[in-house]
């Protein structure tokens, strides 16, 4: 349909297909015309403002004509992740928005205290997503009062930080005291969440009240452990009545591989045998060791129904994050049920017993007296009856086979996010067979092996017509050779890049065609595990001066010196944890 012909179509319809596009969407159809800049306005078009993760992730698009047009209709507005959002900016903002409900400001500057002011200034807000920082902990008496007046009416409140340490508890009982939550939600984030030190005294013993209850323990480096979240949530238990609940607990055993125990009330034994056909335990255990993640879930057994629908809409939630083995036997039925796989493709206790996953190929190579023996990852039987598929692959150390894929795999075409972990060979043409072949493949992560692939996978890159998100780790990275080649793939908008060498300096050119070409760029993060703060300042202003000339201020610039153990806004596209 032209667009001569789409302007002429009746508003009524307008406005019906107006409905289903998102945000961005609606914000280009109001810059392309006036009469879609009208039906937009009149009719209150865009009441969900999503402004996270995207080229709109800045501060300054709040201040545009057209948020300062739409603001009376917003409802919700999702600011997660803006890392230049401040109180001052989001107040004047919000002070437009009459009709806000849904408040999202998880991984920004704003703290527990500003919602003081931006909740005087727009008090329909019941339902807030919000840092639960330092800044809360070092707060007055008095302005910890005026917090739990804000909190009062709130029905649903996330909190993101180092809440479950009997202190930090404590606060969050004193802020939620006047509130009668629905649903309460909390994802610790700390790493060990060892208790803090808190500057106000805080002697409040009431009770949380909550029809909900939903604690995500996430830690995005494998290797540290949380402390049993089950000793966490002793603190809870004592400020709210978890005894009226039913609850499942879900953990992840391993550092490295996505082994998990499910325990809860026997109201949920069938429900993960039907669904998941996972074991289950009743039986609470306290658990002494140490665990990487872990989810619980409460549910008020006589404020929640849970019927068919209820179950169909866990069971969804649940699959995001529930990932489920590929171990040599194919279980078609079984796979069709999960969204996430994983598996060690190499490991010679499966792939030797299993031929129709992983088929030997003996290759004669020129000039050799000796063979080489390759697998080709052939999951086609596997998969047959998924539509999307995010899987993860795990390398055993010693495997020293070289691994193919083909481009005849109908599989590759059902990829949408692909995690590859451990060191093994990869076949010369491994990388432009998979960004070749994927179609739809919009999330790729590469933690490196000894073999550098870097060169390899970049040069592949620009193949792909789908690809989003990517995040490589190894050593040596040449950072004007990466953005050279991610420049021709215009279809990236995540780029993290991490180099595991220790280096003195380094020497990088202004990426201006990467920033220019690559037009839905939001986030790009260069880590450096081993190299001083003047060589990573300097980077850091080379690439903020770049994003400057172009105009680009919504592009998130992080340039570090060494992988922090703090949770990422990126965690929930790159699927580091459960």
């Amino acid at each position: 349909m032209s667009e001569s012909i789409f302007v002429t179509l009746p508003t009524e319809i307008l406005i019906n297909i107006f409905q289903y596009l998102d945000f961005k969407s609606i914000y280009n159809l109001y810059l392309s015309c006036d009469k879609f800049r009208s039906v937009i306005v009149l009719f209150g078009i865009g009441k969900k403002c999503d402004m996270s993760q995207n080229t709109m992730a800045s501060v300054r698009f709040l201040n545009t004509k057209f948020m300062k047009e739409i603001s009376p209709f917003i409802q919700e507005l999702n600011l997660f992740g803006v890392g230049d959002l401040n109180k001052t900016a989001l107040t004047f903002a919000v002070k437009r928005m009459k009709c806000l409900k849904v408040l999202n400001v998880g991984f920004t500057k704003i703290c527990i205290p500003d919602m003081i002011l931006i909740c005087k200034k727009c008090p329909a807000i019941e339902n807030i997503t919000i840092n639960f920082c330092s800044a809360v902990k070092k707060a007055e008496k008095s302005v910890l009062m005026e917090c739990q007046n804000v909190f009062s009416q709130m029905k649903f409140v996330h909190f993101i930080g180092d809440v479950l340490n009997k202190y930090s508890i404590r606060l969050a009982t004193c802020i939620l005291n006047k509130a009668a939550l629905i649903k309460l939600q909390i994802t610790a984030t700390e790493g060990t969440l060892e208790d803090v030190f808190v500057t106000t005294p805080i002697n409040y013993n009431g009770l949380l009240i909550f029809q909900e209850l939903h604690l995500d323990f996430l830690n995005p480096d494998p290797r540290l452990r949380y402390e049993s979240p089950l000793r966490q949530i002793s603190y809870l238990s004592k400020i709210s009545n978890l005894g009226s609940f039913e609850y499942i607990h879900i953990y992840r055993q391993q550092c490295h591989k996505n082994m998990y125990m499910v325990y809860g009330t026997p109201l949920f034994a069938n429900f993960f045998k039907d669904y998941f056909n996972l074991s289950f335990s009743d039986v609470n255990i306290m658990i002494t060791e140490y665990v990487p993640n872990a989810r619980f879930k409460y549910w008020q057994k006589d404020k929640i129904k849970f019927d068919d629908k209820f179950f169909k809409t866990l069971y969804l939630e649940l699959k995001s994050y529930l990932p489920y083995e590929i171990d040599g036997a194919i279980h078609r039925s079984e796979a069709q049920k999960y969204d996430m796989f994983y598996t060690y493709p190499l490991n010679h206790k499966t792939t030797r017993t299993c031929e129709e996953c992983y088929e030997p190929i003996v290759k004669k190579l020129k000039n050799r007296s000796s063979q080489l023996i390759s697998y080709k990852l052939d999951y086609d039987s596997v998969f047959i009856d998924n539509k999307k598929i995010n899987l993860k692959l795990y390398f055993d150390n010693n495997i020293h086979e070289v691994v193919t894929i083909s481009s005849e795999s109908n599989y590759l075409t059902k990829l949408t996010s692909l995690s590859i972990t451990g060191h093994v060979k990869y076949s010369a043409d491994f990388f432009n067979v998979l960004f070749r072949c994927c179609l739809c493949l919009d999330t790729f992560d590469y933690d490196g092996s000894p073999i550098p692939y870097i060169k390899s996978i970049v040069r592949s890159v620009p193949l792909s017509k789908s690809l989003k998100n990517i995040r490589l780790r190894e050593k040596r990275l040449d950072l004007n050779f990466i953005f050279l080649f991610l420049s021709q793939c215009s279809s990236l908008e995540n780029v993290h890049l991490c180099d595991l060498c220790s280096l003195i300096s380094i020497n990088v050119k202004e990426p201006y065609a990467f920033f220019e070409n690559c037009k839905n760029l939001y986030c790009c993060k260069i880590i450096y595990t081993k190299l001083c703060d003047d060589s990573c300042n300097k980077l850091r202003k080379i690439l903020n001066k770049t994003k400057i000339k172009l105009c680009k201020h919504y592009i998130s610039v992080e340039v570090e010196t060494k992988e922090k153990n703090k949770l990422s806004p990126c965690i929930g596209i790159f699927k580091y944890v459960l």
